[in-house]
């Protein structure tokens, strides 16, 4: 079996599903999920993320962050900017909400002129789904720019009406060719996300609080852990860090408990992002 604790030490693991957002932002994030999901073990800002990560020899991460209401999206994108310029080794991504005016140039001026990576966008917090018409616009400019779409489209921890596989179906038969990742490998909804790998080569799917020993929500992985190895080349490591419950050790320790050939974790904890997100 392999040794975690080395591997993660010596080997140059990429956070797929790091958050990085404003304090003010963040606060209020921790005090909603502290109130109606978990407590948050790391309260941590972006410095202290940056600290935190380098400490432990985590060689990139994203700065995933969403906006909740319409006029916020450019303010957390600049906060992103100034971020990536301190900290060069984050994986800079911005946002939109679909009632944002002047959409096109906001999402113009991330993609070209700040050169992020591409946007995330969290259904199940935005309240809107991901065929809403007026991201039209929006989702062509990302894919004529070759950028990347990250997004909550599964139903766990709760779902609501806006997140599933039926809307995220309808999506990607007008998007077939678009870069995507898909958080917590589709949660709750395991089969049919893995299925849409077999259809659309650019989707992957990251790993952020699966595969995870905990009992925070009912996330057992309920597909043979050998689906993994089957789909080795497109599955990304996540931790869904600061926002975690427990102890930033367990995000890994139970991935190596199925001691499968270190090629496939090479690749879950960094090829694959390195390929993905062409760093």
């Amino acid at each position: 079996m392999i040794n975690g604790e080395k591997f993660i030490k010596e080997k140059p693991i990429i956070d797929a599903h790091c958050h990085i957002f404003p304090p003010n932002i963040f606060n209020k994030i921790w005090q909603y999920f502290d109130e109606h999901y978990w407590y948050v073990k790391y309260k941590f800002y972006g410095e202290q993320i940056a600290e935190f990560y380098r400490k432990r020899g985590i060689e990139r991460f994203t700065t995933l962050n969403y906006a909740h209401k319409p006029g916020i999206a450019e303010r957390m994108n600049e906060y992103v900017r100034n971020f990536h310029k301190k900290h060069p080794e984050s994986i800079p991504l911005g946002t939109i909400h679909p009632g944002d005016k002047k959409k096109e140039r906001i999402i113009q001026t991330i993609l070209s002129s700040y050169d992020f990576k591409g946007i995330k966008l969290q259904l199940l917090v935005t309240d809107f789904f991901i065929t809403d018409k007026r991201l039209n616009q929006v989702f062509e400019i990302i894919e004529q720019e070759d950028k990347i779409l990250v997004v909550h489209a599964g139903t766990g921890p709760l779902p609501n009406e806006y997140v599933g596989i039926k809307y995220f179906r309808k999506f990607l038969k007008k998007h077939p060719n678009m870069k995507i990742q898909v958080a917590h490998l589709g949660c709750y909804q395991y089969k049919q996300f893995f299925q849409l790998l077999d259809d659309y080569e650019n989707v992957y799917l990251d790993s952020a609080m699966i595969l995870v020993d905990h009992n925070v929500f009912d996330a057992k992985f309920n597909l043979d852990p050998h689906k993994l190895l089957e789909y080795e080349d497109r599955l990304l490591f996540g931790v869904d860090f600061p926002n975690i419950p427990y102890n930033f050790k367990k995000s890994y320790d139970n991935l190596f408990k199925f001691d499968f050939p270190q090629e496939f974790y090479e690749k879950l904890f960094y090829k694959n992002a390195r390929n993905f997100y062409n760093l």
